[in-house]
């Protein structure tokens, strides 16, 4: 299966309170994004980037999981209730990428694979 979601304009982006929503035909209507692959960095474990929105992160096919460096959350969570409870910062950053939405404003970095994808990331926010 393709990773595909709706192109976001440019502008469009940042988000103070992710207040523009994606209906189902808005994700039909769209193309797929240009997800590059950058290296393989072990078996089963690939470094991609949009490159659209300059998100990197590595995907392990072994688990089905990603590592990121900027915190996130499934794109159908909720940025405002992030936010009231106290995880992000009221004035944090967010850009959608691939069904996620990553916190740009903020940097975790605790192993190697970390900084593999810190140095790859040109998404704009804290590095």
């Amino acid at each position: 299966m393709p990773l595909c979601h709706v192109p976001v304009p440019r502008q469009g982006l940042f988000m103070a309170g992710f207040a523009d929503t994606l209906t189902a035909t808005d994700l039909h209507k769209g193309a797929c994004m240009g997800i590059e692959t950058i290296r393989e960095t072990g078996q089963y474990r690939t470094l991609r980037r949009d490159t659209d929105t300059g998100i990197a992160w590595i995907a392990d096919g072994s688990t089905g999981l990603r590592y990121s460096v900027h915190p996130s959350i499934d794109a159908s969570g909720s940025v405002k209730g992030k936010k009231d409870r106290g995880d992000w910062a009221r004035d944090a950053r967010t850009v959608k990428c691939d069904g996620f939405i990553y916190n740009i404003d903020e940097l975790i970095i605790t192993s190697d694979d970390d900084r593999i994808v810190a140095e790859e990331c040109r998404c704009g926010g804290s590095h």
